[in-house]
């Protein structure tokens, strides 16, 4: 009796159990960080959590990517804060947007947020890439899209404005005085002290947020969603396509190893996923493309490195072009464009190296291999009149050539200096050699 007693007494405290989730986010906003976060949202919702807590640390990304996870916080059931942390850490471009959408926006000291101004995916301003017309057109609608949030939220759409237009940043202290976040916080249980008791709208309804002894419940990223984020990051996209192509054209010069085929063929299939999720410049991936052939003609038309160098000078074009793009802020890495020309230089320069070390090598296989074979006389060789000599334990018609006026004897000892179609032409030699 006493033990019901205690089980229906403990059983209240049991159901008082309140959860959060909690959302990392950390490096470039792409497809994978925006399917990360509906799905993070969704299971929040689905497991009746109090909220959602968002760790933001990133340099910017896809502006559609962007949109999504806008839309999504604004639409979520239930509270979405988010923290800029830890020290160090930033909100830059696409990161804006996305803290200014959250319900609670906090920043840990030592971070930033800002610079949200389009640029291609060069890293140039799209004025200087697409001219005055493409850069007005992205800087309004992106001006619009940050003061929409920042209205709905309740934030400082001025300043969003400006960070767009003029790219203005402001440190998490600045951020704070000018209502661009609501709090600063060293960490999430900073956070979630702060905001007990806070009231904050929820699909249009106010709703207060009961904070204290909350469990935190951890949801990471898929492994689906995993290799999804790393094939996002240009630098890595780019590195499959070139690993993916030296390997093909390898196995094209040397076929049958295999090993580099196969390795090439999944890097470069890898690769063509990675521009899939990624918003590419197709004037870039024309000159990739073209710069694969060029190395392949290379290697079946000897051009003593007129095509290979074209096509060195054509995938760094394509590579520097390949993201160049309005949608994105995303760019290659100068020094991997430049690490990728030396390798391709390099391998381009072996392979040319053992084309003409072959090329003048003698041959040492089929009838041009006999030539310079010394051979024995069976059947006498006159200046008008062919014979036959013994070879390679085989017997071959002969005759002299045109220099040699002797007449040769079964016997004599000769040497092939030239095949015409199945006859030997020789010349004699020092018996005693």
């Amino acid at each position: 009796m006493m033990q019901l007693i205690l089980f229906v007494a403990l059983l209240p405290a049991a159901n008082q159990v309140r959860t959060y989730t909690y959302l990392q986010i950390k490096g470039g906003i792409n497809p994978a960080s925006a399917d990360y976060i509906q799905k993070g949202i969704r299971f929040a919702t689905a497991s009746h959590h109090e909220l959602i807590l968002i760790e933001l640390d990133t340099p910017g990304g896809l502006l559609s990517s962007t949109k999504e996870i806008v839309q999504t916080i604004l639409n979520s059931p239930i509270p979405v804060l988010i923290l800029i942390a830890p020290a160090g850490a930033s909100a830059t471009s696409a990161g804006v947007f996305i803290t200014m959408a959250a319900h609670v926006a906090a920043m840990a000291p030592g971070t930033s947020i800002g610079s949200a101004h389009p640029v291609s995916g060069s890293g140039k301003d799209i004025q200087e890439e697409g001219g005055k017309d493409m850069a007005k057109k992205v800087e309004n609608y992106a001006s619009s899209f940050i003061e929409a949030i920042a209205n709905k939220t309740g934030r400082n759409a001025k300043w969003a404005i400006e960070a767009v237009k003029y790219s203005h940043s402001l440190t998490a202290e600045k951020a704070k005085e000018r209502g661009v976040v609501d709090l600063i916080a060293t960490d999430y249980q900073s956070l979630l002290k702060q905001v007990h008791g806070r009231t904050v709208t929820v699909l249009g309804k106010t709703r207060q947020l009961h904070t204290e002894n909350l469990i935190q419940v951890p949801k990471e990223m898929t492994l689906v969603q995993k290799i999804l984020n790393i094939l996002s990051i240009p630098n890595i996209a780019l590195l499959l396509l070139s690993l993916g192509s030296i390997g093909i054209i390898a196995e094209i010069y040397h076929p049958g190893t295999y090993f580099p085929g196969v390795l090439g063929g999944i890097s470069f299939l890898l690769g063509l996923v990675s521009l899939q999720i990624l918003p590419i410049n197709y004037g870039g991936l024309a000159l990739i493309i073209l710069a694969i052939l060029l190395l392949s003609a290379e290697f079946m038309v000897p051009s003593f490195g007129i095509l290979g160098s074209g096509g060195i000078i054509s995938f760094v074009l394509g590579a520097l072009f390949l993201f160049d793009t309005p949608e994105s802020d995303l760019n290659v890495s100068w020094l991997l464009v430049v690490s990728l020309a030396i390798t391709l230089s390099a391998f381009l320069g072996f392979i040319l190296y053992f084309i003409g070390k072959t090329a003048l090598r003698r041959p040492i296989t089929g009838l041009e291999g006999l030539v310079g074979q010394k051979a024995k006389v069976t059947k006498e060789i006159l200046p008008e009149k062919s014979g036959k000599i013994f070879l390679h334990g085989e017997t071959w018609n002969a005759s002299s050539s045109s220099t040699s006026k002797e007449n040769l004897y079964p016997g004599n000892k000769v040497r092939v200096v030239a095949v015409q179609g199945m006859e030997m032409i020789v010349e004699p030699i020092d018996e005693s050699s």
